[in-house]
């Protein structure tokens, strides 16, 4: 603990160069320690990523950003409590996905898509990837079963590996696999696209 303390007393500059080269669990623990520079660090290291996520399960807008801050605010709450176990990247979007899952329950049910709205068939799902599809396909991977739509999700809006989805949601990672693998099989049906191999 006494290296901690002597990070406080660093030049500011030097300080947050020291912050930035910790690991994101040596992180929480300063936080922990009411340093909040090093809570700042954590933040600026992951924001745009839950940002992204957020934005991605609830539609895009406002909503997502307003989302992030709410994990970022619920993470510092809870940072006492923190396990540090290697997994911090798990736990932070664990939290953001419970976040979003809470709003998406409370808002109204929304009509599915027409059938003509549903970009061309023969298009592969990389294509769908791009900007002006990207919505398209947000609304089809939100129509998924919530198990598979969850796993598509983490393991492509988060770019999560299976073993940390596997932690989030609290299944084994073949589970995992078979979830993404028949997430994907779905999105390819609605696509009419080719029975490529399931990614990453």
């Amino acid at each position: 603990m006494k290296r901690d303390a002597s990070v406080i007393a660093l030049a500011p500059r030097r300080a947050v160069a020291e912050l930035q080269a910790r690991s994101d669990d040596e992180l929480m623990r300063l936080s922990s320690a009411g340093l909040l520079e090093a809570f700042s660090t954590l933040v600026r290291r992951h924001e745009g990523a839950v940002r992204g996520f957020c934005a991605r399960l609830l539609g895009g807008g406002a909503s997502g950003d307003d989302a992030a801050q709410d994990v970022f605010l619920e993470v510092w709450k809870s940072r006492t409590r923190y396990q540090s176990q290697g997994r911090f990247r798990s736990f932070l979007f664990a939290a953001a996905r419970n976040r979003c899952f809470k709003e998406l329950r409370s808002r109204p049910a929304t009509p599915i898509v027409d059938d003509h709205q549903i970009v061309d068939a023969s298009d592969h799902l990389e294509t769908f990837l791009a900007d002006e599809r990207r919505q398209q396909l947000d609304q089809l991977i939100s129509r998924l079963p919530p198990k598979l739509r969850d796993a598509i999700w983490l393991r492509y809006a988060a770019d999560m590996q299976y073993d940390e989805i596997a932690y989030i949601v609290k299944r084994p990672v073949e589970t995992v696999r078979s979830r993404v693998f028949h997430g994907l099989s779905r999105l390819r049906k609605s696509f009419g696209g080719s029975s490529e191999g399931q990614g990453r």
